[in-house]
């Protein structure tokens, strides 16, 4: 039992990457060459089958993932993941309306049965395709349950990820407003949205601190590298 849970776990954290790759072909592929698909649906379908396996691999491993629910879910919309500029951040002429940042070049995808967030699943895109880069991610899917809910689901949402600072700011897009969402340093309530000019001095500060306190040390561990 031991032995295959370990296996399980091992094939939760690298089985997106160790097959082969366009199209699910392993001629010419490499040992560990992930597989990519044509477009994000394909991708989406086959890391939900991909996490049925693990959870059903071992009833012990859960990941708090409903794996009955998991197995009739529906892929939703793509949530795009961006990473807020943390120089920009710090710079007090850069507090706009919206945050500066570029795409992380990947989505989170929803797996949705019932109204509920069931679970998640991270896909990657670049120059070969779509790919599966992560499976589950518990923290993604509990705030998106909550963040549809308090949108009533009509919004077109995206997620911003803080270098450092572990916050991620969930940003709605709906009826031509924009609202954000999140919990850092339970200061908001992603029941509650608000605006970007509330949450950003605050991030800002803790930017500014936090490059303050391990900046020069982060400046001499690239350097050694």
């Amino acid at each position: 039992m031991k032995l295959n849970r370990k296996i399980a776990l091992i094939c939760l954290l690298g089985l997106a990457a160790c097959r082969g790759t366009q199209n699910g072909s392993t001629e010419g592929a490499e040992p560990n060459a992930p597989q990519y698909f044509s477009d994000a649906a394909s991708a989406a379908s086959q890391a939900r089958q991909d996490l049925i396996a693990v959870l059903k691999a071992d009833k012990d491993i859960h990941m708090n993932i409903d794996a009955t629910a998991l197995e009739t879910a529906r892929e939703d919309n793509g949530i795009e993941a961006l990473t807020v500029d943390f120089e920009a951040l710090m710079r007090q002429d850069t507090l706009g309306a919206s945050p500066a940042a570029t795409s992380a070049g990947r989505s989170y995808i929803p797996f949705v049965a019932e109204g509920r967030v069931i679970a998640t699943a991270s896909i990657r895109k670049d120059d070969k395709g779509f790919s599966i880069s992560a499976l589950g991610n518990d923290q993604i899917s509990k705030d998106l349950q909550v963040v549809r809910a308090a949108t009533q689901n009509t919004g077109v949402i995206s997620v911003y990820e803080v270098p450092n600072l572990n916050a991620l700011i969930y940003e709605v897009n709906q009826d031509g407003k924009t609202v954000y969402f999140t919990e850092y340093r339970n200061l908001f309530s992603l029941q509650e949205g608000t605006s970007w000019g509330r949450i950003a001095p605050i991030l800002q500060k803790d930017a500014i601190a936090f490059q303050q306190k391990y900046g020069e040390l982060i400046k001499k561990e690239r350097l050694v590298k």
